[in-house]
């Protein structure tokens, strides 16, 4: 396992927030040897050991109350499992490069897991007194440092730049999860089509469930057409699918999200379409909003 500056990923709400469109690099060289073993222990110790107990000694001299409010022992435990069941081992963590936000110190480092096909990033944050402040993953990683509502902007494709047996494949992972809800009709998720995080146990039984919750609400599925492509230019595929519920007067959207080697993110249902495209939290908030619900 080739490992520059040892990291593992949590997820946690980061501590910190942005107020400056400019964000000043750091040469590595000018770290302080004191930050960079501060944070070259905390990961090393804290979150690739999943089972090590009493490693992690933070004390109000190098992490702020907040940041050890959040990383005791055990919820340290818990996020580096889940890590490890849904992406693998730590094969690669490389401190790319530190930069200046305010008062914090952003370090960027680039990872890569044994089950997963991409890298992603992670942030480890100190305040201006050297603790520790904060910590925030990306699920991507690009040269470009994106704030941390902020993503890749999504682009219409051509469709007919399209390979049919992928839209093939969409097709029937779209029909399959919202047209039928049985369990012996729900498409097969496994490691060749999916992401590894959504290989979870229970996600034909989840999925099942909001396909008869979707059934419910919405009625049968009685229209299906594949409308429209977009793409970042790191991370994610969106497939757009117009279709007709018969409770609804107006058609809503199937929307498939992929990564960029076309292995499913997830799949989820808008009860409105939208000509106009927008992120899923906005379309599905706007949905509500037009429905009076």
């Amino acid at each position: 396992m080739k490992i520059v500056n040892y990291v593992s990923v949590i997820v946690l709400v980061l501590l910190w927030q942005h107020s400056s469109a400019q964000y000043p690099k750091i040469e590595l060289s000018s770290m302080s040897e004191t930050s960079k073993t501060l944070v070259k222990d905390f990961v090393a110790k804290a979150l690739t050991d999943c089972n090590a107990t009493n490693t992690l000694k933070l004390s109000s001299r190098n992490a702020t109350s907040r940041f050890r409010k959040f990383f005791t022992n055990d919820q340290l435990k818990e996020s580096c499992n889940w890590y490890v069941d849904r992406y693998g081992n730590l094969e690669e963590a490389t401190l790319i490069e530190a930069i200046k936000d305010n008062d914090f110190t952003v370090y960027r480092f680039k990872m890569k897991r044994s089950l997963a096909e991409w890298h992603t990033e992670m942030r480890v944050v100190l305040d201006k007194k050297g603790k520790l402040a904060g910590v925030r993953t990306k699920d991507y990683w690009t040269d470009k440092f994106y704030r941390r509502k902020d993503n890749p902007v999504l682009q219409k494709i051509d469709t007919s730049k399209l390979d049919k047996s992928t839209l093939e494949l969409n097709k029937s992972f779209a029909l399959k999860s919202y047209q039928t809800c049985e369990s012996s009709e729900m498409f097969v998720v496994n490691e060749t089509n999916t992401i590894h995080r959504t290989l979870r146990n229970d996600w034909d039984k989840n999925l099942l469930i909001e396909c008869d919750s979707i059934k419910r609400k919405n009625g049968e599925l009685s229209d299906f057409k594949f409308v429209e492509f977009y793409s970042d230019s790191v991370s994610r595929h969106v497939y757009r699918y117009k279709v007709q519920f018969d409770k609804l007067v107006k058609p809503s959207e199937i929307r498939v999200y992929s990564k960029h080697n076309d292995k499913f993110m997830g799949i989820f249902v808008i009860d409105v379409w939208y000509d106009r495209f927008y992120e899923f939290d906005k379309a599905k908030s706007r949905a509500l909003n037009d429905l009076g619900q």
